[in-house]
C-alpha cells in the first residue's frame, strides 16, 4: 500500500509536478485539487481546505509577516526557530481530512505549519522540493504579475527571496535522513524516480513531467546566504548545480 506522504518545498519549486507524478496512485490529496491556469497548466494537486487550513493558522498569528495586499499564505514569512499556535477548530478539520488514506498532501505553506500536521500524520514520508532560488523568484514574480487573483500583492525580488530563505530554514529543522530532497530538474531528467518509488512503495508517473513547464529563466542577484543554503540542500538532494 503507498506510504502517507507530505510535499513540501517553496512554492514554484516543483511541488506541483512531483505531485503529478505520484498521485496516479490511488492517494487522497485531501479533496479536489485546484485547476491548471497559466501558472500551473497541469494543475496544483493542493485544495482549498488544506490551504485554508494553514492560512488560518498563519493570517491569526502576529508574528506572521505578510506580503502586502495578500492573502495567501505561500507569500507570507514566519520567524525562524518558531511555529504557528494551533487554533481551537485545527484538530478536527485535519482529523476530516486525514480520515480516507493513503495520503498524499502538499502545500507551500507547510514549511511553516508542518509541525502542526505531524501530530497527526507520524507516519507521513516528506519529500521536500528544492529548485534555483534564481528560477523560483522569477517564477513567483511573473505568476503575481499574470494571475488575477494575484494583482493587487506588491511584492519584489527581495521579499521573494526572504520567503524563500524563511521557508528553506525552518523545513531544515524538521528534516531527518528519512527526508528524500529533490531537484526539480531530477524530476525533468528522471534520475530521482527509483528513490521516490522506494520511499513511498509506489510505481511514478514518469511521463508527467515535461520540460516544457520549465518557463523561468534565472535571476543572478541571489544573495549569497539564499545560494548557500540551497547549495547545501543540493547535497542533500545528490544535485550538482552547474558551475
Amino acid at each position: 500500500m503507498p506510504k502517507n506522504c507530505l510535499v513540501v518545498g517553496c512554492g514554484r519549486s516543483g511541488t506541483s509536478c512531483m505531485m503529478g507524478s505520484i498521485c496516479g496512485s490511488g492517494y487522497n490529496i485531501g479533496g479536489t485539487g485546484h485547476a491548471g491556469n497559466l501558472g500551473n497548466p497541469k494543475g496544483y494537486f493542493e485544495t482549498k481546505e488544506v490551504n485554508n487550513i494553514n492560512d488560518t493558522m498563519l493570517f491569526s498569528d502576529h508574528r506572521s509577516m505578510f506580503t502586502q495586499g495578500s492573502k495567501h499564505g505561500w507569500l507570507t514569512r514566519f520567524p525562524v526557530d518558531e511555529c504557528p499556535m494551533e487554533l481551537p477548530d485545527t484538530a478536527h478539520r485535519i482529523r476530516a481530512i486525514l480520515s480516507t488514506r493513503p495520503l498524499c498532501l502538499k502545500d507551500p505553506r507547510f514549511s511553516y505549519t508542518l509541525p502542526i500536521w505531524r501530530r497527526y500524520l507520524p507516519d507521513a514520508k516528506h519529500i521536500c522540493m528544492i529548485r534555483h532560488p534564481g528560477e523560483v523568484v522569477n517564477s513567483i514574480l511573473r505568476n503575481c504579475a499574470t494571475a488575477p487573483y494575484l494583482s493587487n500583492i506588491q511584492i519584489d525580488k527581495a521579499i521573494c527571496y526572504d520567503i524563500w530563505r524563511h521557508m528553506y530554514t525552518h523545513l531544515l529543522r524538521h528534516a531527518n535522513i528519512e527526508w528524500v530532497f529533490v531537484h526539480y530538474y531530477q524530476l525533468l531528467d528522471g534520475s530521482k524516480f527509483d528513490d521516490i518509488d522506494a520511499l513511498l512503495d509506489i510505481q511514478s508517473d514518469r511521463c508527467f513531467p515535461t520540460k516544457s513547464l520549465r518557463r523561468s529563466d534565472r535571476d543572478d542577484s541571489v544573495p549569497r546566504d539564499v545560494m548557500d543554503l540551497y547549495l547545501r540542500i543540493c547535497e542533500f538532494a545528490r544535485y550538482k548545480e552547474d558551475d
